[in-house]
């Protein structure tokens, strides 16, 4: 598959959605805050092709792919359900389609309400809505979120997360915290190239490491932890900050036993102890570096 961002290109070797399968996929941009999509077989390289519901992507297709691109093209002087029957009539579909897709985005109760004096947050979901009127199998947005309270992020991913169970949602988003709480797959990308894939636990598991945060109550405990010789090793990767300190390592079975034996030994007493899993936000700089 080939992805062109203006002049940019980002080579895939295969892209398939199929129909049984429902995803939400995740791709970071690193280099462009804003992005043009344009999906393309490359016929100089057969293997790179992009296969849509189990066979190559032809402009047929187009009826089964919905998009969300930043801001969603409303009429403001149109209500919600005047903009969706404005849709609905150039692509022939009937007035169901319309109750139907409102009731998803949460938008039945807008009335005669102009979009021009919507949130935000309504206009984002009012897009989709437009996007989700033929029932697409995929739904593409780009940075669907941005510029959003947290109110309208949240009614945002919910909607995705929703519509999920019958479409596959492919988003690109630099809120890192919105893929982590929606996401089954995620990707990486890096000057133009994909560095990272895969499920979000595969990532996690292959990419980072776990971390043990310890808080003491007093800085004289923590200092006596941290001169204990079997603790010394672990100090090169630590973080201290305050009376906490967080150890990392990608052992971190051994690093709780050893951990455990020089609090009994000591007979310090942390106020704290908590397996901290990776979060994408540490794994997104480490690869980036």
């Amino acid at each position: 598959m080939s992805v062109k961002i203006f002049s940019q290109s980002i080579d895939c070797e295969r892209c398939l959605v199929n129909d049984t399968q429902r995803l939400c996929i995740w791709f970071a941009w690193t280099e462009w805050s804003r992005q043009i999509y344009s999906f393309k077989n490359d016929d100089r390289n057969p293997s790179s092709q992009i296969f849509f519901d189990g066979h190559p992507w032809s402009r047929k297709d187009l009826s089964d792919i919905g998009a969300l691109i930043e801001t969603p093209p409303v009429y403001e002087n149109l209500s919600a359900w005047e903009n969706l029957k404005v849709r609905a009539m150039i692509l022939g579909l009937p007035d169901e389609r319309i109750s139907e897709a409102l009731e998803l985005v949460d938008l039945c109760d807008t009335g005669k309400k102009k979009a021009g004096a919507f949130s935000l947050g309504m206009k984002q979901r009012l897009g989709i809505a437009q996007a989700l009127l033929t029932r697409p199998k995929l739904l593409i947005c780009d940075e669907p979120t941005s510029a959003l309270d947290p109110v309208g992020r949240k009614e945002i991913l919910d909607i995705l997360r929703k519509i999920s169970s019958t479409t596959t949602v492919l988003f690109s988003t630099h809120i890192l915290s919105d893929v982590e709480r929606i996401c089954d797959h995620a990707a990486l990308l890096n000057q133009g190239k994909i560095v990272v894939g895969g499920t979000l636990s595969e990532i996690k598991a292959l990419h980072g490491h776990e971390s043990l945060l310890l808080e003491f109550p007093t800085d004289d405990a923590l200092h006596t932890f941290k001169s204990q010789e079997a603790i010394q090793p672990l100090l090169d990767t630590a973080e201290a900050n305050g009376k906490e300190i967080i150890l990392h390592s990608q052992e971190m079975e051994k690093v709780q036993h050893t951990v455990f034996h020089v609090l009994a030994e000591t007979a310090l007493c942390p106020i704290k102890i908590e397996i901290m899993e990776p979060s994408l936000e540490s794994l997104f700089l480490e690869v980036i570096k």
